[in-house]
């Protein structure tokens, strides 16, 4: 019972913190009419979020440093490659296209606020494991550590290499990690939350319902905004060289064998 009661309570703090950074990126939004501002301050939510919980169990665990390092180092880049260059992502483009202008502006701000919600349910396995956990760092944090901070490489790796081929092509990546996986990225963001996940089994029994944060990622990415959003907008730009690409490169999973 005391277990379920500080899950409880952290899941309410987190979202408090993740709410508050929300509001202020909603306010960016209202004033220069741009909700790629959700992007841009999803890090520093989950940051805020993170650090927040810290604050709740007194102690500082190594996981929690990883996640402010992938929290900053995602602003940093969706600022320089998407805000900078005023980039107009399409995704938004259809929610207002389906929303209409009427009452646009109360849909955004739920919207943004709903992103509180998805933050603190991805952080449920640090709250077990600050919650229920020993103070003191062991396997499950080594374990945890290694799986994000190899997600975490290899996502950097992935942005890189797409970027430094746009830079000089116009067709479709496929060198370095996207002839394994057409969406890399992806991939490695989700291995970084599955080390998130891993952690909670410092908590014993309770860890399981850490992996619920693995779940809700691989469903957002695969299945959700992520890859279904990016292919359809892949395959209109280049048509039948996407469509040879997606039969011989997996969509989600490195597969290093040809078939």
């Amino acid at each position: 019972m005391i277990g379920m009661v500080a899950i409880v309570l952290g899941l309410i703090w987190a979202w408090l913190c993740a709410s508050t950074v929300m509001a202020i990126a909603f306010v960016i939004y209202i004033r220069t009419k741009r909700p790629i501002s959700v992007d841009m301050f999803w890090g520093a939510s989950v940051t805020t979020a993170v650090w927040g919980i810290m604050q709740l169990s007194g102690a500082v665990f190594p996981i929690a440093i990883l996640i402010t390092i992938w929290g900053a180092r995602l602003s940093v880049y969706l600022y320089w490659t998407r805000w900078r260059r005023r980039h107009r992502d399409p995704r938004y483009q259809a929610l207002e296209e389906k929303w209409g202008q009427h009452g646009l502006m109360g849909r955004y701000y739920l919207f943004y606020q709903v992103q509180a919600i998805v933050v603190a349910a991805l952080l449920l396995p640090l709250i077990i494991r600050v919650g229920i956990g020993p103070s003191s760092v062991g396997v499950w944090d080594t374990v945890g550590g290694i799986v994000f901070i190899v997600g975490l490489a290899g996502e950097i790796i992935a942005d890189h290499q797409l970027l430094a081929y746009k830079a000089n092509h116009k067709g479709v990546c496929r060198e370095g990690l996207w002839a394994y996986s057409r969406h890399p990225n992806y991939f490695f963001e989700w291995l970084i939350w599955l080390g998130v996940g891993l952690t909670a089994f410092a908590a014993g029994s309770w860890g399981f319902l850490g992996l619920l944060s693995p779940l809700i990622m691989y469903g957002t990415l695969v299945h959700g905004t992520g890859i279904p959003h990016a292919e359809a907008q892949s395959l209109r730009r280049h048509g039948e060289a996407y469509r040879q690409y997606q039969a011989t490169v997996p969509a989600f999973f490195l597969k290093f064998w040809k078939r």
